[in-house]
């Protein structure tokens, strides 16, 4: 389909017009779904290789069947950088939960967690209860 534009006499295709609307954001949280979803994508590869145990990420991912597993070096820095976030929380509850006191409370707040499964796995090693929710939208 061509336009034409009478009053400067140019044609415009209508490619160039769906080119244009590429760029226009139709919602300004798409980058940031984007990327949780490339890291949830990046997870369940590493899981699939072998790299981490996580019953729980093929559950948040569409159609996880279909997804291709990531290079190498994706699921080491997966593995990675989900190692050293577990081991620092897992140091942190047990000595929290390891105090004078029988009942201590253990607070995590979680800010940007996007597709992160990291509530489930950590309630099942420390039989955590999940009190409440707070979602905010800014």
């Amino acid at each position: 389909m061509k336009l034409l534009c009478m009053s400067r006499n140019v044609n415009v295709t209508s490619s160039v017009i769906h080119h244009h609307r590429m760029f226009e954001p139709r919602n300004p949280d798409a980058p940031t779904r984007a990327t949780d979803n490339d890291a949830a994508v990046a997870r369940l590869s590493a899981v699939r290789k072998g790299y981490l145990p996580d019953p729980y990420i093929a559950a948040l991912i569409p159609r996880p069947h279909l997804q291709q597993p990531r290079p190498p070096l994706i699921n080491i820095g997966t593995y990675l950088r989900t190692r050293a976030i577990d081991l620092l929380l897992d140091d942190w509850f047990r000595i929290a939960l390891a105090g004078p006191r029988q009942h201590n409370k253990v607070q995590i707040v979680s800010l940007g967690a996007g597709s992160d499964t990291r509530f489930w796995r950590l309630a099942v090693r420390f039989h955590l209860s999940f009190l409440s929710l707070l979602s905010i939208f800014g």
